[in-house]
């Protein structure tokens, strides 16, 4: 099921947390992972992330590297039951990290949630990884970080896979695509 609005009343189970612009081969560990751990739970694996990158919003140069469609059959492949995908806009990227996080369990009832190593959030990107598990852990919610995921040496990445998109170099960016 595919959701629009950033907090929809649903039964998140394991909830994957992130952007995930171009669903690449770190993220897929992020998704796997999730999915995996929802499975362990028999519960539904929910992916909360934008429909295009946040920093968009304030910088015409960030390009998305999938549409929402495509996305969203990526990340349904990948093991996600449930998508929530806002626009992003202004207002939610102005939410405090902790707004954010007590509206998302409020709505949501995640009863775990996984993210990448470097898993940003809130007003600015100000949550960090630390702070989202010590703000979860009050309400018993565990929090499973996903490490970098590494290709010839360089940490996998949206920003890298625009970089190689730049410069024309289609073969990095698929390698790192995953596809």
């Amino acid at each position: 099921m595919l959701y629009s609005t950033p907090y929809p009343h649903i039964p998140a189970g394991v909830m994957a947390l992130g952007t995930f612009d171009g669903v690449h081969i770190g993220h897929a560990a992020v998704i796997k992972t999730a999915s995996a751990l929802a499975k362990e739970m028999h519960a539904p694996c929910t992916v909360w992330c934008f429909s295009a990158p946040p920093r968009a919003v304030f910088d015409a140069s960030v390009f998305p590297l999938v549409t929402p469609e495509e996305k969203a059959f990526l990340l349904t492949s990948l093991g996600a039951d449930n998508i929530v995908m806002p626009r992003p806009s202004r207002e939610l990227l102005a939410t405090e990290p902790e707004e954010f996080l007590d509206r998302l369990i409020e709505a949501c009832s995640p009863r775990r949630v996984v993210v990448g190593f470097n898993f940003t959030y809130g007003k600015g990107g100000k949550g960090t990884v630390p702070d989202l598990a010590e703000h979860l852990a009050r309400h018993g919610i565990p929090v499973t970080v996903v490490p970098p995921v590494m290709l010839e040496g360089r940490t996998v990445s949206s920003t890298e896979i625009r970089a190689a998109l730049s410069r024309g170099d289609e073969e990095r960016a698929r390698k790192l695509l995953g596809r």
